[in-house]
């Protein structure tokens, strides 16, 4: 830059205050700073650039209670090709980490059911589909577990990311807002990269159990006689589009009271939440365009390890300030790409199953993301017009 300017250095370690006793706790992904006795700068400045950021990403692959769950309707195709009655309906989960692809197809084939509407006991999602990895292309595939010719019938199996018709198990997704605009919220399926899958795909009415029912994507047995009608939406193999193994795609950091000044609103084009004032997009990758074959000598493409974003910003975000005004606090915001706060992961407790002189102890499983530093620059107006603006006159 051609002006003066003055370094503010906000960092998330500063969310944190307090005493022993009475600590006062900000999260990482909203807080905000303000110090003690005083303004964080003071003097008359005319904009503020952000040039630098050094962020820990660590977000799960697969985080608990977002993107960790999915529905799975499965049944039988006798040898004539009617799809009888639906045996089961199951809820698979699983567990919160960080996966390579091959990583994530070992999970999917040991995952068993957390919920079965009819079932006894616990299904393995093997039973009825079984994932693989190309580590080639980098991606995921489905396939049936089952074999046409092993029985001359075959079986279903029906994804269902979504709590449709009144399903009984525990609903996934809450919130009406989600079932209206499904592709935009956290969904392990779109994790796997099936979710162009779906939005190429929409429910087809098809005739299951002697009732039409609304049939999405589906996988069904291998080697189905081509005299079999099926669905357009049944396929004997689904495969996922590049897996990236991240939580989120960037990070968008937000301020508002850095924008407060601005004319001009910063916007996103989520298709959820639109997000203003957005300060520095992160995208969660290296800066070498390079990612590593996935599970090659330890190695995992970014996102799918816990690793270190540092950015310069060779075109920095220059934002509109007014020399009537300090800067007397500072809000920072992390938002995922669906638009939603970005998983923090703290506070998660559970019980030990290891006791302490016979008494059972809890623990705390996740200690919560690491914290980010920002670079920002507050210039001073060039020499020849600093007369000029010198901001309230009485």
């Amino acid at each position: 830059m051609d002006t003066p300017n003055a370094n503010v250095l906000p960092s998330s370690f500063d969310r944190v205050s307090g005493t022993y006793a009475a600590p006062l706790y900000q999260p990482q992904n909203s807080f905000r700073i303000q110090n003690q006795g005083g303004n964080i700068i003071q003097g008359q400045m005319n904009k503020i650039s952000v040039t630098e950021l050094s962020m820990p990403y660590t977000t799960p692959t697969v985080v608990a209670n977002s993107n960790d769950s999915f529905l799975l309707l499965v049944g039988d195709i006798s040898s004539t090709g009617v799809w009888l009655a639906p045996t089961d309906l199951l809820q698979f989960k699983i567990p919160q980490g960080f996966y390579t692809g091959s990583e994530l197809a070992t999970a999917f084939n040991a995952a068993v059911s957390t919920y079965q509407l009819d079932s006894v006991v616990p299904l393995n999602l093997s039973t009825f589909i079984t994932a693989a990895w190309d580590n080639v292309a980098n991606q995921l595939s489905f396939v049936s577990a089952s074999n046409w010719l092993d029985a001359d019938s075959g079986t279903y199996a029906i994804f269902n990311p979504f709590q449709i018709n009144g399903a009984v198990p525990p609903v996934l997704f809450p919130d009406t807002a989600v079932l209206r605009n499904p592709f935009n919220y956290p969904n392990l399926l779109w994790t796997t990269g099936i979710r162009n899958n779906f939005a190429t795909n929409a429910p087809v009415s098809w005739p299951v159990g002697g009732t039409n029912e609304q049939v999405s994507l589906t996988v069904v047995s291998r080697n189905i006689p081509t005299e079999i009608a099926l669905p357009s939406t049944a396929y004997a193999e689904v495969l996922g589009s590049y897996y990236t193994g991240r939580y989120t795609d960037y990070i968008d950091v937000v301020s508002t009271s850095l924008c407060q000044a601005q004319y001009i609103r910063d916007t996103t084009t989520s298709q959820n939440t639109t997000r203003r004032d957005v300060i520095a997009r992160v995208y969660v990758c290296n800066n070498i365009s390079l990612t590593p074959a996935s599970g090659v000598s330890g190695q995992a493409p970014d996102g799918c390890r816990p690793f270190n974003i540092y950015r310069i910003f060779p075109v920095p975000k220059v934002i509109k300030w007014t020399a009537d005004r300090s800067i007397d606090a500072i809000d920072l915001s992390l938002f995922d790409m669906y638009g939603q706060p970005l998983p923090t992961l703290q506070g998660n407790t559970g019980q030990s199953a290891e006791p302490v002189l016979g008494v059972a102890f809890g623990k705390l499983s996740a200690a919560g993301n690491s914290d980010y530093a920002i670079t920002v620059h507050c210039h001073e107006p060039r020499a020849d017009v600093q007369e000029a603006n010198v901001g309230y006159k009485y």
